[in-house]
């Protein structure tokens, strides 16, 4: 694998939907949808290997051997890929999206912090779809890309457990005693503060 440039990691979730949907498209078809079934099955082991190996990471000899499982397992549905040529036209489309994409769908194996899905991010957007579906949007490109930089900073918050409310209200304060924005905005990195609760008399209504 070629790591000079920026690598691009791939999500499994997507990738098993591709099976879910062949499912869908053959239900009279009992070989096609239980070949179908057999590579949901394997993702589903794939997971479910990864989750092993991840509990035992301060564990040097069972990191190891739970590596060691991944690897055979992922080397095995790389087997089953390449021998997709004598497949019929329908399965072997699935197989070789899966062939395009595979570098970065093993790159977890490498990179253990690296998620195998996008799911967590992907939920996180809700906030903003759910409002574009309710306030039909902000209107003006500048309303979009200040709500853009919002939804940044309180998603950020939230992921590092600080209370956005008492993260915002904390920033201005400091930017009315200043008078102005503070030129070294490192101390209000979300990332590095402790949880702010939010004190009652600043709770919003």
């Amino acid at each position: 694998m070629n790591l000079d440039g920026p690598l691009v990691a791939f999500c499994w979730a997507h990738q098993r939907r591709d099976f879910v949907e062949f499912q869908a498209a053959h239900p009279e078809q009992p070989a096609l949808t239980a070949w179908a079934d057999e590579w949901l099955n394997d993702i589903a082991q794939l997971y479910q290997l990864n989750d092993r190996r991840l509990a035992v990471r301060d564990q040097p000899e069972a990191w190891t051997t739970a590596q060691a499982a991944l690897e055979a397992a992922i080397q095995t549905l790389a087997d089953k890929i390449h021998s997709r040529q004598g497949l019929p036209d329908a399965q072997r489309r699935v197989l070789e999206s899966m062939n395009r994409h595979w570098s970065g769908l093993t790159l977890f194996v490498l990179y253990p912090d690296l998620p195998m899905d996008n799911n967590w991010s992907e939920r996180l957007l809700r906030l903003a779809v759910l409002g574009r579906k309710n306030y039909n949007g902000h209107q003006t490109q500048r309303a979009g890309e200040f709500g853009a930089m919002m939804f940044t900073f309180i998603q950020t918050c939230l992921a590092n457990e600080v209370n956005p409310y008492a993260f915002l209200l904390n920033y201005f304060k400091a930017c009315a005693e200043q008078g102005h924005a503070p030129a070294d905005l490192t101390p209000f990195s979300p990332w590095l503060q402790a949880a702010l609760p939010a004190p009652p008399e600043a709770l919003p209504p």
